[in-house]
């Protein structure tokens, strides 16, 4: 069995080499995927670590008056009626 292995890889040596290049360019193509994930990851979290360690946010004005209750703001009838130019 392995003298019938052998003699089929030195017939074919040119699946051989294409096969052998497949799996070492997936391989490469696997470990440049992560370590470059985790290079860019990495340098995010060192950027944003030191870029924002004294930060106090503030709100510019009272949002107390400016939370909306529910209420919706209508049109007097009057004003409706004098507005509309739907033939009436």
């Amino acid at each position: 069995m392995l003298k019938a292995t052998l003699r089929s890889f030195l017939a074919h040596k040119g699946r051989l080499l294409l096969s052998a290049l497949a799996v070492v360019l997936s391989v490469a193509f696997v470990a440049g995927s992560l370590i470059f994930s985790d290079t860019v990851s990495r340098t995010f979290d060192r950027l944003f670590a030191s870029s924002s360690a004294d930060v106090t946010v503030q709100p510019r004005e009272d949002l107390e008056a400016a939370v909306p209750t529910g209420a919706v703001a209508t049109v007097p009838a009057g004003l409706a009626r004098q507005r509309c130019w739907c033939g009436r």
